[in-house]
């Protein structure tokens, strides 16, 4: 792992993929996880899985894993600038991008400002603002569903709470730092996630929140609407499970832009990047195989890699 130094922020990354040497050098993918991981969200992975064909760039975000934690610039495109900056460090330039969560506002943030830079785009779960500004527990029957299995596993959230995930991940934290309840069961209850908060984790999560702007910047996010991402041209993923709050995002992104494809997982929350990287590597290799300017017989079409889990 290294650290891309920019202006208002070091970020944590590392590089993985097939060898060098190769007739034909293999694609840039790089890789934005969500709030409150790092880069082991993909790494163990979805990351080994595409490194077969692929040459992957994984980052920290800022204020996650190994970055820097400055005091702001916690929007998404705040962080999008962070992207661009660690797109110029390693001379990337022209990469598939995939990202989750509040990770993948982040990608659309970049991509809409640096078409030239991006061959492609996978939004996985993504919440955009401008379609939803705000995520209720009482927004919606499945929410409110959601909202009781949480109470039952013993997280009770305020349904007035204008963004609900914010809450929960604080909880989980808080709960890991006083060895309260077993939170490795409340994480799977949120999508059968194989993605625990650990105590290290926990506790930079909550430094985060309580000594920079991020809590103020993450109800921002960004002003992206699903119509600036038509300058991309390039074709868009938009995968989703179909017991996402998120999905009606995904659904406006599909009526707007033309080039977006919109497929649902079934049985999967919001988590299952983590959950059935498998699955989602197959998915996002797939996606990629379709698209131009890749190397016939480089990326599989039919068979699901092997990968160390």
């Amino acid at each position: 792992m290294q650290l891309a130094t920019l202006d208002k922020a070091s970020i944590n990354y590392t590089q993985i993929g097939p060898e060098r040497g190769r007739l034909r050098p293999a694609p840039n993918v790089v890789l934005v996880h969500g709030l409150a991981t790092n880069m082991a969200f993909w790494y163990f992975g979805v990351a080994k899985a595409l490194a077969q064909f692929c040459r992957v760039t994984v980052i920290d975000l800022r204020g996650h894993g190994m970055s820097t934690m400055p005091k702001d610039g916690y929007t998404a495109d705040d962080m999008a600038e962070d992207l661009r900056g660690v797109f110029s460090c390693l001379q990337i330039e022209r990469a598939h991008l995939i990202g989750h969560s509040y990770g993948g506002l982040v990608a659309a943030a970049f991509a809409a400002r640096n078409p030239s830079s991006v061959g492609s785009l996978v939004l996985a779960d993504v919440r955009l603002p401008s379609v939803q500004p705000q995520l209720r527990l009482g927004g919606s029957p499945m929410a409110r569903a959601f909202a009781a299995r949480l109470a039952n596993a013993g997280i009770e959230i305020d349904p007035d709470t204008p963004d609900f995930g914010i809450e929960m991940l604080t909880a989980l934290a808080r709960m890991r730092l006083r060895n309260e309840g077993d939170v490795d069961k409340l994480e799977g209850v949120l999508g059968g996630a194989k993605r625990v908060m650990g105590p290290r984790v926990a506790a930079k999560w909550l430094r985060l929140l309580e000594t920079t702007t991020a809590r103020r910047d993450f109800a921002h996010g960004s002003a992206l609407t699903p119509h600036e991402l038509r300058a991309l041209n390039a074709p868009i993923y938009a995968v989703y499970g179909d017991n996402s709050p998120a999905l009606s995002s995904g659904m406006a992104l599909a009526g707007a832009l033309p080039g977006c494809r919109l497929e649902t997982i079934p049985k999967a929350g919001h988590f299952f990047p983590a959950s059935r990287p498998r699955d989602f590597a197959f998915r996002s290799l797939k996606f990629l195989a379709s698209q131009r300017n890749q190397a016939r017989g480089r990326i599989p079409s039919e068979a699901p890699p092997r990968y160390v889990n």
